[in-house]
This record gives structure tokens, sequence and C-alpha cells, in this order.
């Protein structure tokens, strides 16, 4: 989103597509055999889950919470995990336990790189975000342990009124 305000492009809102989005949804709503028929992909209407991960220790912490939310929580919304290029063999065993398991999808990023001298890069979040195919997500750091099942919060009445738009918790260890 930066480097298109950086460019001078104009970010405005489709509202032709999310007309279309509020159809197809209708139309599901009442046969899903017309799905497959929708003005925009089914993709473009699911609720989800996204998170980032890719080097052993996001890994290994990203497969805990996700055998929590579907072991525990059972839930069965669909979970993306975007990784920076070539960060998560699809051949290990944790990226079988992500996709065969726990039923995860994973995705590498394309137009970022990691940048190997950084702390952090935090920079993939918000791709991670923006790129994913959920019209409805949470954000869950590979570090997040729900103490209840979050696929509640899409029916939460402050996520339901429409004047807000994102909820936001620190870090504990503010970095």
């Amino acid at each position: 989103l930066v480097q298109v305000l950086e460019r001078g492009d104009d970010v405005v809102w489709n509202v032709e597509r999310d007309a279309k989005i509020q159809q197809a949804e209708d139309l599901v709503d009442v046969n899903p055999d017309i799905a497959r028929r929708a003005p925009v992909p089914l993709t473009s209407v699911q609720r989800g889950f996204v998170s980032a991960a890719g080097n052993s220790d996001t890994t290994q912490r990203l497969l805990t919470l996700l055998r929590i939310l579907r072991n525990r929580y059972h839930s069965t919304l669909p979970f993306q995990v975007w990784t920076f290029p070539g960060e998560l063999s699809p051949h290990s065993a944790e990226y079988r336990e992500l996709t065969e398991e726990l039923g995860a999808t994973v995705h590498e990023t394309t137009g970022l790189a990691k940048d190997p001298g950084a702390w952090k890069n935090f920079q993939i979040k918000g791709l991670a975000i923006t790129s994913s195919s959920f019209r409805e997500l949470v954000y869950l750091d590979s570090d997040n342990i729900p103490l209840r099942n979050p696929t509640k919060l899409f029916d939460s009445a402050r996520y339901l009124d429409r004047d807000a738009k994102a909820a936001f918790w620190p870090d504990l260890s503010k970095d």
C-alpha cells in the first residue's frame, strides 16, 4: 500500500466488486450449487485465518497454534500461511503437517524478499493480509495462542458493528 501511495496512485474502494461479492454471498446462502457460477470466486467471500512463518522457530510456533485451533477448538476455517521464497520446503515434515494434517495452505510471497540482516522481517505480515484471498480474516502471529476459539470474533458485536474496522493488541515483549 505504501508503494502504491508513493507512486501517486489513487487508492479507491471498489464498490462494484463489493456489490458483486455481496451478490455472490446471497446466491450461495440461497443455493450452494450456484457457488460455481457466482460473479466472483468463492475464495474472495470466505472467512479465514492468516499468518506468516517459515523459519524453524516461527514454523514450530505456528504448528502449535494450528494444532490448538484444529484439535482443541475444532475450527474448520481455512488457514493461509505466508512465507518468504524458499523458506519452507514443500518436502519438509513441517510443511506436510501444516498442509496435510492441519489443512493449511502455504503461499510464498512474490515481489518481497527476506532481509537477511534484519532482526525481524515484519513486512511479510502486511503482504500476507493484503495478498490473502479472504474477504474477512483474522491475522494471528505465529506466537499467538488464543484462549478461546477466535472464529467467534467474526460474530462478536464489536466486529459486526460496521464502524469497527480492526482490532489490535500489543506484543507483550513490545518488540
